[in-house]
Protein backbone atom coordinates (compact mmCIF):
# COMPACT_ATOMS: atom_id res chain seq x y z
CA UNK A 1 0.00 0.00 0.00
CA UNK A 2 1.28 3.57 -0.63
CA UNK A 3 4.16 2.47 -3.50
CA UNK A 4 1.62 3.51 -6.69
CA UNK A 5 1.68 6.98 -4.57
CA UNK A 6 5.00 7.22 -3.74
CA UNK A 7 5.92 6.36 -7.25
CA UNK A 8 3.58 9.23 -8.76
CA UNK A 9 6.03 11.36 -6.47
CA UNK A 10 9.25 10.22 -7.57
CA UNK A 11 11.72 12.74 -7.65
CA UNK A 12 9.90 15.52 -5.94
CA UNK A 13 10.52 15.60 -2.22
CA UNK A 14 7.54 17.84 -1.51
CA UNK A 15 5.09 15.86 -3.28
CA UNK A 16 6.57 12.45 -1.68
CA UNK A 17 6.12 13.69 1.91
CA UNK A 18 2.48 14.77 0.90
CA UNK A 19 2.16 10.95 -0.22
CA UNK A 20 3.39 9.66 2.86
CA UNK A 21 1.11 11.33 4.91
CA UNK A 22 -1.97 10.77 3.12
CA UNK A 23 -1.07 7.17 2.35
CA UNK A 24 -0.02 6.27 6.58
CA UNK A 25 -3.54 7.17 8.03
CA UNK A 26 -5.10 5.30 5.34
CA UNK A 27 -3.07 2.61 6.27
CA UNK A 28 -3.51 2.17 9.56
CA UNK A 29 -7.21 2.39 8.67
CA UNK A 30 -6.95 -0.87 6.26
CA UNK A 31 -4.76 -2.63 8.49
CA UNK A 32 -7.29 -1.91 11.82
CA UNK A 33 -9.98 -2.98 8.98
CA UNK A 34 -8.30 -6.08 8.09
CA UNK A 35 -7.93 -7.30 12.19
CA UNK A 36 -11.44 -6.43 12.53
CA UNK A 37 -12.37 -8.34 10.26
CA UNK A 38 -9.91 -11.41 10.56
CA UNK A 39 -9.67 -11.37 14.39
CA UNK A 40 -6.69 -11.36 16.26
CA UNK A 41 -5.18 -14.32 15.58
CA UNK A 42 -4.62 -14.49 12.00
CA UNK A 43 -1.47 -13.66 10.29
CA UNK A 44 -1.86 -9.80 8.19
CA UNK A 45 1.60 -9.83 6.33
CA UNK A 46 2.88 -6.54 5.32
CA UNK A 47 5.72 -5.89 2.66
CA UNK A 48 8.13 -2.99 1.99
CA UNK A 49 7.13 -0.73 -1.01
CA UNK A 50 9.22 -1.39 -4.31
CA UNK A 51 12.06 0.08 -5.55
CA UNK A 52 11.59 1.54 -9.14
CA UNK A 53 14.92 2.07 -9.51
CA UNK A 54 16.39 -1.91 -9.18
CA UNK A 55 18.41 -0.05 -6.09
CA UNK A 56 20.48 1.74 -8.36
CA UNK A 57 18.31 5.06 -7.20
CA UNK A 58 17.99 5.79 -10.87
CA UNK A 59 14.74 5.12 -11.96
CA UNK A 60 15.24 6.41 -15.16
CA UNK A 61 18.01 3.97 -15.78
CA UNK A 62 15.65 1.25 -15.14
CA UNK A 63 13.64 0.92 -17.28
CA UNK A 64 10.51 3.27 -19.57
CA UNK A 65 9.30 5.00 -16.18
CA UNK A 66 10.82 8.12 -17.45
CA UNK A 67 11.48 9.18 -13.65
CA UNK A 68 13.86 11.33 -12.04
CA UNK A 69 15.97 10.30 -8.71
CA UNK A 70 15.94 12.60 -5.95
CA UNK A 71 13.49 11.97 -2.66
CA UNK A 72 13.05 8.18 -4.42
CA UNK A 73 15.03 6.12 -1.51
CA UNK A 74 14.06 8.58 1.23
CA UNK A 75 10.67 8.12 0.82
CA UNK A 76 10.67 4.46 0.05
CA UNK A 77 12.26 3.94 3.11
CA UNK A 78 10.41 6.41 5.52
CA UNK A 79 6.49 4.40 3.95
CA UNK A 80 8.03 1.68 4.27
CA UNK A 81 8.67 2.23 7.96
CA UNK A 82 5.81 3.75 8.88
CA UNK A 83 4.08 0.88 7.25
CA UNK A 84 6.07 -1.28 9.36
CA UNK A 85 4.91 0.44 12.44
CA UNK A 86 1.73 0.38 11.49
CA UNK A 87 1.64 -3.33 11.18
CA UNK A 88 3.29 -4.05 14.88
CA UNK A 89 0.48 -2.16 16.51
CA UNK A 90 -2.44 -3.81 14.26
Amino acid sequence: MGGNDLLAAYGDATAARQAIQTVTPNGQVILAGLRDLMGSQAPIVVATVYDPSDGSGDAGRAGPVGLAGGAGAAGRARLGGLIHEDAQVT
